[in-house]
């Protein structure tokens, strides 16, 4: 269920999905592009700019975008790039020359190895842990 890791082709490649308890959810939606710009948004206005910087993050948006392309068969045309997930739902998006691609599926099948694109899933949700290191280490530098 893993992917290779190989570097991917110019591509761009974004995983959203709600986050919180329902009644007011946040998204956090990390954005990933082939010349190693990684960044983490979330709803509240708040995210993680710049984080291919560092090595870790890089590395983890690298394989990423390499497992996105070797899924981009399963991702259909994007006719909503603004649509939102709905309740416990992810939707992959993936920006290539061909034009943006999407799939949606349950968050708990993809996290728990029950859907075809639970490598993407895993390997997006390395790049959300990798800029979260690096945003908690400046945290505890500047505090």
């Amino acid at each position: 269920m893993n992917c290779s890791g190989e570097s991917a082709a110019d591509a761009a490649a974004a995983l959203g999905r709600p986050d919180g308890n329902g009644i007011s959810p946040r998204r956090r939606d990390p954005a990933a592009l082939a010349d190693g710009t990684t960044s983490l948004y979330v709803s509240t206005g708040s995210g993680i700019i710049g984080g291919g910087f560092h090595q870790a993050v890089a590395d983890a948006t690298r394989a990423f975008l390499a497992c996105v392309e070797e899924h981009l068969a399963e991702l259909r045309p994007d006719t909503d790039d603004a649509a939102l997930p709905g309740t416990s739902r992810v939707i992959i998006r993936a920006l290539t020359y061909q034009g943006r691609l999407a799939a949606e599926a349950a968050e708990d099948d993809l996290g728990h190895g029950r859907h075809s694109l639970s490598p993407v899933f895993h390997a997006g949700h390395q790049v959300i842990t990798q800029l979260r290191i690096i945003d908690e280490a400046r945290t505890r530098n500047h505090n």
